[in-house]
């Protein structure tokens, strides 16, 4: 169903997140306090990234990162990773 499929109503922080993600630790969960005192974004509009990154399947539903996100923060396998999760999260 359309209104299912996760979305940030501003993207503006997305690039941002994702580099500040390959540069910071895989935390044992990715919780909006994670986004906020480790990734440094503490507004509630870029809390909808944990549904994209879900929906990516760097988190699982109980937002745990995946093995994909950790392929993510892998220079040389990012942007395999990111095209796997799109084709997944968004097929």
């Amino acid at each position: 169903m359309a209104g299912d499929i996760p979305y940030m109503a501003s993207a503006k922080n997305l690039p941002a997140i994702l580099e500040k993600i390959k540069a910071a630790g895989t935390p044992p969960k990715f919780t909006h306090e994670f986004l906020k005192a480790n990734l440094g974004y503490p507004s509630s509009n870029d809390r909808s990234v944990i549904g994209v990154l879900k929906a990516l399947g760097f988190l699982t539903t109980d937002s745990v990162p995946t093995a994909r996100y950790n392929e993510f923060r892998n220079d040389t396998r990012s942007g395999s990773a990111m095209a796997s999760g799109l084709r997944d999260g968004w097929a």
